[in-house]
């Protein structure tokens, strides 16, 4: 599961000294590729202390191209609060690869948040999304090109991705891939299921008597991973070499944010094999629509920005909190893209909210 431009992830379990050899050993293994350096973290506590931080950014090569992904802060907030973070700790140990016995509704405490609460205190958060003028100051880019969370929207990530291309000199997307750039990974809470690695459906014909059904009575899970299955991988949309994407086969408003993929040859096989190609297809079609459904009360349950403004109206603590990180962190943006902050509706009206006290 490559991305197409090499993008070096930060993961936020290293720290200063693993993010540099990632980095580096990338860069020297792939010389002849673009390379992105995709840097998600700031904190002391992500990059083990000050000191390795200080080091980490000297001795990034200078004069290279930089974006910032940047947005409105309020919709940070809500980003923060809405999304189940509470079940990242249990990601490492989820049960990623199953079979046609599988109960999918295990996913559920992964996809669903109940309980929306603001912090009091936004300093302790500045590392996950308030960082904007503090790392501009560690990286000090000679040039620096700001993208508005806007315009990575469904609707224009593609033309967006065409034009940065040509800022930064790497090849300009596919229209067969645009798919892609349509894709929501963070629809309610989706990602979080493959977000280290894709599930994994394994469908052997034996499992096809005993396949999970929602409308089955007396089901028995069989967990073994039988020698010769074909195996279907379950990821937001990607470009696999190889690969078909089989999602076309199945009815569901997420065909543009979930992709199924199985290698050619297993495709062929399965294809051909009426008897369990019928059930897989059933068992597929099923878990789209427990996907689809969890996802829509997930949404619906959600808020939206006005409703976070709402809440930082009522929490003195956490808007003089949040106003006190934005007030140095979003300086140079202010000075160099004041129409990106003009763009920024709620954000405006949280600015009038704490000059009035």
């Amino acid at each position: 599961m490559k991305h197409p431009l090499n993008v070096c992830y930060t993961e936020g379990t290293k720290f200063a000294k693993e993010y540099y050899v990632t980095h580096f050993k990338q860069f020297v293994d792939q010389k002849e590729s673009f390379n992105v350096a995709s840097i998600e973290s700031y904190g002391v506590e992500r990059m083990g202390n000050e000191k390795d931080r200080e080091k980490f950014f000297a001795l990034l090569p200078k004069g290279i191209p930089t974006l910032m992904q940047i947005r409105n802060p309020i919709g940070i907030v809500k980003h923060g609060i809405v999304r189940n973070w509470e079940c990242i700790s249990d990601i490492p140990q989820m049960t990623r690869v199953f079979n046609l016995t599988f109960d999918y509704h295990y996913f559920c405490k992964f996809l669903e948040k109940k309980e929306f609460k603001l912090p009091d205190n936004f300093e302790s958060k500045k590392a996950q999304g308030y960082f904007y003028n503090s790392i501009i100051q560690a990286l000090k880019p000679q040039n620096l090109t700001y993208m508005d969370m806007s315009e990575i929207s469904k609707e224009r990530a593609f033309d967006t991705f065409c034009r940065l291309s040509k800022i930064f000199g790497f090849d300009a997307p596919k229209e067969e891939n645009r798919k892609i750039f349509e894709a929501q990974n963070m629809k309610g809470n989706l990602l979080f299921l493959w977000s280290l690695a894709p599930l994994q459906l394994h469908c052997h014909i034996e499992d096809v008597q005993n396949c999970y059904s929602k409308t089955k009575q007396n089901h028995s899970a069989n967990p073994q991973i039988r020698q010769g299955s074909l195996v279907i991988f379950i990821i937001n949309p990607n470009v696999i070499k190889g690969f078909v994407d089989i999602m076309g086969e199945f009815s569901s408003t997420l065909q543009n944010d979930v992709g199924f993929y199985i290698a050619q040859q297993d495709w062929e096989r399965l294809h051909s094999d009426k008897k369990l190609w019928n059930a897989v297809r059933k068992y597929l079609q099923e878990f789209l629509d427990f996907l689809e459904e969890t996802t829509r009360e997930q949404e619906k349950r959600s808020l939206s920005e006005w409703d976070v403004l709402e809440l930082l109206r009522k929490n003195k603590a956490a808007r003089e909190s949040l106003w006190n990180v934005l007030d140095l962190e979003l300086a140079h943006i202010k000075a160099t893209r004041p129409d990106i902050v003009a763009s920024w509706e709620t954000y405006l009206e949280f600015e009038k909210m704490c000059k009035k006290g």
